[in-house]
């Protein structure tokens, strides 16, 4: 049993309610981590990892779902695919080997 310390702001993925997660179980390598946490609502549960996420925060760039489904991103990706399917193979896996570089490439110390 781990008491966090700072809290870790996190959000309940049934509906989207947030609260703070301040005590962790951990029963061992066979089991889901347990968090206990404080909601917006004055309840106090304990999740297991499945149940909560970690709140969004912008300026680690962690985005929430309404993020990923906006209109002007979802324009974005929806452009992206029509370009892409417009390349020849040849092009589509020249730019997936290209991408295949930065995804596995060491970061520099």
């Amino acid at each position: 049993m781990l008491q966090l310390n700072p809290t870790i702001p996190i959000v309940r993925v049934s509906d989207n309610m947030k609260g703070y997660a301040f005590l962790v179980i951990d029963y061992s390598q066979e089991h889901d981590l347990l968090f206990t946490c404080a909601m917006d609502n004055g309840e106090i549960w304990t999740y297991s990892n499945k149940d909560i996420r970690m709140q969004e925060n912008i300026t680690l760039n962690r985005k929430t779902d309404d993020y990923i489904t906006s209109p002007l991103h979802t324009s974005l990706v929806d452009d992206l695919i029509t370009y892409f399917t417009s390349l020849t193979t040849e092009q589509q896996n020249a730019i997936i080997e290209a991408s295949k570089d930065l995804i596995y490439r060491p970061m520099k110390s």
